[in-house]
């Protein structure tokens, strides 16, 4: 079985994807994402938050896969880094909601 070594919220997954930068640059991403209001029962506000997340992370190093939303929610990003292997990995989790 996989032990979850390490889990971060996925806005800080991603800020971690991104080479270091004034402050002020970080603060200005973060607040971007704090902006989008994305209730779960709202799939177009949570589809726009998924699209700041897919657009942020087509430039770290990831894969990105976008599963269409069902029964009414929003859509969902899987986001893998590195090559596939047999190893255990670290599996981070996170609601963008």
């Amino acid at each position: 079985s996989r032990t979850i070594r390490r889990a971060l919220p996925m806005k800080a997954a991603v800020a971690l994807a991104f080479p270091p930068a004034p402050i002020a640059f970080h603060v200005e991403r973060l607040a971007r994402w704090a902006r989008i209001e994305s209730p779960t029962h709202a799939p177009d506000g949570v589809n726009r938050m998924m699209d700041l997340v897919a657009a942020e992370a087509a430039t770290a190093p990831v894969a990105v896969e976008r599963i269409p939303g069902r029964e009414g929610l929003g859509d969902m990003l899987v986001l893998r880094a590195g090559p596939a292997t047999p190893e255990p990995g670290i599996l981070v989790l996170s609601h963008l909601d």
